[in-house]
């Protein structure tokens, strides 16, 4: 059985090991979040250039992803600005 000093020492490991665990899950949370954040702009962006694409392209878009007209429309603008992401084809 270990002494109180053993024991004290084990806990104070234990604890510096249990913090240091706790702040590397916060920090690649942290990451995920940016890279989520990157992948979703990286999308709306290029989604927002196949807009333009052709003409009736927004519609094809919808029905590829199952996404409504007014979602795309907001989303691309989101990412891109409303000049780049409204193309005002109603096709």
């Amino acid at each position: 059985m270990p002494s109180s000093d053993d024991r004290a020492e084990l806990e104070a490991e234990l604890e510096k090991a249990v913090k240091a665990a706790m702040k590397r899950r916060a920090e690649l949370k942290e990451e995920a979040d940016r890279i989520d954040k990157m992948a979703e702009a990286d999308f709306w962006r290029t989604i927002a250039a196949l807009r333009r694409s052709y003409r009736g392209s927004q519609t094809d878009i919808v029905r590829l992803t199952g996404f409504t007209r007014d979602y795309i429309a907001k989303r691309s603008a989101l990412h891109t600005g409303p000049e780049e992401g409204n193309t005002g084809d109603h096709s």
